[in-house]
């Protein structure tokens, strides 16, 4: 920090009674904004706030925060500067009376021609500066803030200056958005390894209500888990069975089922199918849980992966026979499946 003198001071000297000072701020992009430390200086005191700035294409609007507690702000001066010295734009009290909005924590009050003037609450002032520029036009670099700070009863404030962020032509949203979605999608390759690790051990149930393992062996095809159990969602849904080592020995399946049967659908027919060969046909033409089964004949259980296939005919959605806004093709629901 320094001085109008160009004198260095510590951050947290006491300026009390000094006519003003300069503070440089270090600008952050990767964050999206720029930020002031805390200031102290005198009430009624000028002070230049010189913030840089780091803006990406297609920028249109600035956010400021002002952090005070009460107070009345009043800002003098305005000017942004551009690269190249010549396009420097000077906002004066009624310039910033157009350009300045208040979003949050104060509201303007009527002045004169020199400054613009805000009363602060106790929330940060947050302000959107807009309609400065042209959105191909040069893009600021620096923002030169003069202004006062006064209390009631006057006292030394501490004040924080931070630009918030850039607003752009969906160019940063759409920086950020991708670079969430990239992370979940590591995410999610990280979570289907730890799941590929996970083995299948005969005789043990896979429980498809929300408190039971049905992820770990579900492939596609599936709505979310509920308490009862999991529906089926489209055509066809798989389960994945893999195994420590391959059985020896075949194998049969059972489970809980139950079908999407309203007298608008009355019938539910399933194929059950095991490495493209047919095991059983499931039919559902009642509400409520039934037995189901299938034998699994070892020729099927080589590998050591056993894929499980439900070939739904005719699913449904309750929002097309007009029961409620469900959209899901709802077809079979599991509660549980066990090879044993």
């Amino acid at each position: 920090m320094v001085d109008n003198n160009g004198t260095k001071k510590d951050y947290f000297d006491d300026i009390v009674g000094e006519s003003g000072i300069t503070l440089e701020a270090a600008s952050r992009p990767e964050e999206g904004h720029t930020e002031v430390l805390n200031a102290r200086f005198a009430p009624g005191k000028m002070a230049l706030f010189s913030l840089p700035l780091d803006c990406p294409p297609g920028t249109t609007e600035l956010r400021l925060s002002l952090t005070t507690g009460p107070a009345l702000i009043e800002i003098n001066k305005a000017v942004l500067q551009f690269s190249n010295g010549q396009n420097d734009v000077a906002l004066s009290a009624r310039s910033l009376s157009e350009t300045l909005e208040i979003l949050t924590g104060g509201v303007a009050i009527p002045g004169d021609n020199r400054s613009y003037r805000l009363l602060a609450s106790d929330e940060p002032v947050t302000l959107k500066l807009a309609g400065w520029k042209s959105e191909d036009s040069e893009l600021p670099t620096r923002l030169d803030l003069q202004l006062q700070v006064q209390t009631d009863p006057p006292s030394a404030v501490m004040l924080e200056a931070t630009i918030l962020n850039y607003f752009a032509s969906e160019h940063l949203e759409l920086q950020k958005s991708g670079q969430k979605l990239s992370e979940a999608v590591k995410q999610l390759e990280r979570y289907k390894a730890e799941l590929s690790k996970i083995s299948y051990t005969p005789g043990s149930d896979i429980d498809f209500t929300s408190t039971g393992n049905s992820a770990v062996f579900s492939g596609e095809g599936w709505s979310h888990a509920e308490e009862w159990g999991t529906w089926t969602d489209g055509e066809r849904a798989v389960v994945k069975f893999r195994f420590a080592a391959p059985p020896k020995r075949p194998l049969q399946l059972r489970g809980k089922a139950l079908g999407f049967v309203v007298p608008e659908h009355p019938r539910v027919r399933v194929r059950v199918n095991g490495s493209d060969t047919e095991l059983a046909r499931w039919e559902f033409n009642f509400a409520g849980l039934q037995d189901v089964s299938a034998a699994v004949p070892a020729i099927l259980l080589g590998e050591k992966e056993f894929e499980l296939v439900f070939a739904i005919i005719d699913p449904a959605s309750p929002a097309e026979l007009g029961l409620s806004r469900d959209s899901r093709e709802l077809g079979m629901g599991l509660q549980s499946l066990c090879l044993y």
